[in-house]
């Protein structure tokens, strides 16, 4: 895969992220059209990056401690 597309897909859950929009990680796959599995190691990079993410089961959506 492509550095350009990893940091394409980092940058869109990022954004959906901020927007508090990504949904379960089931629904993010799907409109990533990527696996569960990639959906956490993305987001796993992302922790990296020294984000803090929770999941907020009543939104249905990632979110960014602030």
């Amino acid at each position: 895969m492509a550095i350009q597309e990893i940091m394409s897909r980092i940058d869109r859950i990022d954004q959906l992220i901020k927007m508090k929009a990504t949904g379960p990680p089931e629904e993010l796959a799907e409109r990533l059209d990527i696996s569960k599995r990639q959906v956490y190691r993305y987001l796993e990079m992302i922790k990296n990056q020294g984000r803090e993410i929770k999941y907020e089961p009543l939104r249905r959506s990632y979110t960014y401690k602030e």
